[in-house]
């Protein structure tokens, strides 16, 4: 399947039936490209604990060097209808809540997932209150956010430093 239309036709169809298992995979593929980065670029490990429930707005605590976060992961396709994310508002009472909304694109030659990353800090969430998009109904304690209130980060190192900047006295390798 290395023809690029082949390859997004095929993930077209799969995409509702499998969306669990693409949610993983984007997960991994984001995990670890922020395990390198800290690892071999900072020489810092990180730890990681993930969420059983989605009952307290995150999906993911991410640790390094006492910079603890809470992180809630969103994903779309690059260049996908997704204009908002709906945000449980108990992430906002989280030490280090944030969002990244990681936008995914497949290479259809090397088959591999390539993705870039939206950043909002979960202080300060908006007072919209999301609806169910099927009965219109409001969803208590969530928001949504628009693309608009994320900001566009430059690749993977941008978001390591913003999810554990370094301290003054440390050196950040350079590639």
């Amino acid at each position: 399947m290395s023809d690029s239309h082949d390859l997004d036709t095929w993930l077209k169809g799969v995409g509702h039936t499998e969306s669990r298992t693409m949610e993983n995979l984007i997960e991994h593929v984001f995990l670890s490209d922020v395990l390198q980065e800290c690892w071999f670029r900072e020489r810092r490990p990180v730890e990681v604990l993930r969420a059983e429930v989605d009952a307290a707005g995150y999906d993911l605590i991410l640790e390094v060097g006492g910079t603890i976060r809470h992180v809630q992961l969103k994903a779309s396709r690059r260049g996908g209808a997704t204009r908002k994310q709906t945000i449980n508002r108990k992430l906002g009472d989280r030490l280090g809540g944030c969002i990244v909304w990681i936008e995914y694109a497949v290479d259809p030659t090397a088959c591999r997932a390539e993705l870039t990353y939206l950043w909002r800090e979960a202080s300060n969430l908006p007072t919209t209150v999301a609806r169910n998009p099927r009965t219109g109904a409001p969803r208590v304690n969530s928001c949504e956010i628009k693309r608009s209130e994320f900001e566009r980060l430059a690749g993977v190192a941008e978001l390591v430093h913003r999810l554990f900047p370094p301290s003054p006295s440390r050196k950040v390798k350079k590639a």
